[in-house]
């Protein structure tokens, strides 16, 4: 097996002496937006970095191609699903529907990112609600596309936005031209008062910037150069130890920037899930992907206290076998994750149960400790420990339609095969009784032992093999996968090799 390849320096310890995996749920992101709306994509440039300031908080940089025709659908999707995020963290629950309406208009710019782009939040402002939620009460960001020439498609596809969204009685677009720039600023009364749109072409650029004074900030770095992101030292090497320049996608999180966000209860609600992920003690942080043929390769460097870290995040083969036999023909692109599952699913489960209100992440506790009190099932101990390491991902077989998430996840079963799925049966057929009880989602399983939900058409299913669990987006796809999983392996190897030849 492959091992992670360290290029910089050792893997950080933890404080009790043991080695520490940290961010396999951040990078697992990372691959998901490749797998979201990226298809083809050149080498990240340099310059994508230079359009932004060092004293970011978050920012991603995609470079989709120039030159090629925008892929609708894509990143369209990604957009949404991160506008559906901000609504479960309670973000847009205090925002009227017509409001919400002006939010998922602008979740439909995503198509835009199809443009090779840099995004950017400066900072962002909340307060808290009663219930232990937060109202979004400010936020500065931008939007920042390499057009060159390509400017009309942008500005007919803000315009359709305008012509949909927006009325004289309402909204107010006003016109200023800066030197040879030109640049509109839009303010809407169903708006909160922060909410300040304003676009326009700077150069080979076209910004689009949320929040008083966002764009002007873009333009400044773009002017001067001065204290862009690749002007700052551990920036600069960080993206060279992490190949960014071979790479198609990067992230960039500083974590002292993102320590200053919102009010009290919602920095010491970061402070959690940053320790539920594994980074707490990492300061900054840069990770890039790269796309090798259909590979997705995941690096990162990280700022952890005085020192820097390197490394490669995927592995090249899971349990002896290279991804040549793993992978089906059919799959676009495919990762394989150097993660153990256990710490993963743990990391993400109270990662995402910290960025929720006290009471619903109580509620939520209470209620899956029920189901795994009545079915006899410790999770951790009985299904994820049993589980070996390893993840592979990739988008095979092709959903029909372009959304996002839709992907295969293989786990490797390391021991006590027939034990597991005992346990996923008896955890899933209390699951079903509950869901019964409760509402219009239910639980099923196929003749082949694959549970799915179903929600008025074939949702989300896992299944088991003795070798393999896979997750995918329905249950005709998990036993797609399974089937070719184990054929895989029962057949020999010179075999398999012919049969996945090109």
């Amino acid at each position: 097996m492959v091992t992670p390849t360290e290029t910089m320096n050792r893997i950080p310890r933890r404080r009790d002496g043991t080695s520490r995996t940290t961010l396999s749920p951040l990078w697992s992101l990372v691959v998901a937006v490749a797998f979201a709306g990226i298809r083809e994509a050149d080498a990240l440039p340099p310059e994508l970095l230079q359009v932004v300031s060092s004293d970011v908080a978050v920012a991603w940089f995609v470079d989709a191609g120039q030159g090629r025709a925008p892929e609708r659908g894509s990143s369209l999707g990604m957009a949404t699903f991160l506008v559906d995020q901000a609504g479960s963290l309670g973000l847009l629950s205090t925002v009227d529907a017509e409001c919400r309406g002006w939010i998922e208009a602008l979740a439909g710019l995503g198509v835009l990112l199809d443009y090779p782009h840099a995004a950017a939040v400066f900072d962002v402002q909340t307060s808290k609600l009663a219930d232990g939620g937060h109202r979004l009460s400010g936020l500065h960001g931008a939007l920042i596309l390499r057009a060159g020439s390509q400017v009309g498609p942008i500005e007919h596809r803000i315009q359709r936005l305008l012509n949909r969204y927006t009325n004289s009685a309402e909204s107010v677009l006003a016109a200023s031209t800066v030197g040879e720039r030109k640049r509109f600023t839009l303010r809407d009364s169903r708006m909160p008062d922060w909410w300040v749109l304003t676009w326009g072409a700077v150069g080979q650029w076209y910004v689009v910037a949320v929040g008083d004074g966002s764009f002007d900030r873009v333009v400044d770095v773009i002017d001067s150069g001065a204290s862009s992101l690749m002007g700052d030292p551990w920036c600069a090497r960080a993206f060279g130890a992490a190949r960014g320049s071979e790479a198609m996608v990067a992230v960039h999180l500083r974590f002292d920037r993102i320590r200053e966000t919102g009010d009290e209860s919602l920095r010491r609600k970061i402070v959690d899930v940053r320790e539920a992920l594994g980074l707490d003690q990492v300061d900054r942080g840069l990770w890039t992907l790269q796309r090798q043929d259909r590979a997705m390769v995941v690096r990162g460097a990280t700022r952890v206290g005085s020192e820097d870290w390197s490394r490669t995040l995927t592995v090249e083969e899971l349990v002896g076998v290279g991804a040549a036999e793993l992978v089906p023909a059919q799959a676009r692109g495919y990762a394989l994750l150097d993660v153990e599952p256990e710490r993963a699913a743990s990391g993400v489960a109270e990662s995402w149960l910290a960025s929720q209100s006290p009471g619903n992440a109580e509620q939520l506790r209470r209620y899956w400790q029920v189901v795994q009190n009545e079915s006899g099932v410790d999770v951790r101990s009985e299904i994820l420990s049993r589980l070996g390491r390893g993840l592979l991902i990739h988008d095979a077989p092709p959903h029909p339609l372009p959304l996002p998430l839709m992907w295969t996840v293989a786990a490797p079963i390391a021991s006590e095969p027939d034990e597991l799925r005992r346990a996923v049966d008896k955890l899933c057929t209390v699951w079903q009784r509950q869901l019964e009880e409760e509402g219009s989602v239910r639980l099923r399983h196929t003749d082949e032992g694959v549970w799915y939900l179903f929600i008025g058409i074939q949702g989300p299913a896992i299944g088991l093999s003795h070798h393999w669990v896979v997750l995918s987006y329905s249950p005709e796809a998990v036993r797609q996968n399974l089937a070719a999983l184990e054929t895989m392996r029962n057949t020999p190897k010179e075999v398999r090799t012919e049969r996945n030849a090109p």
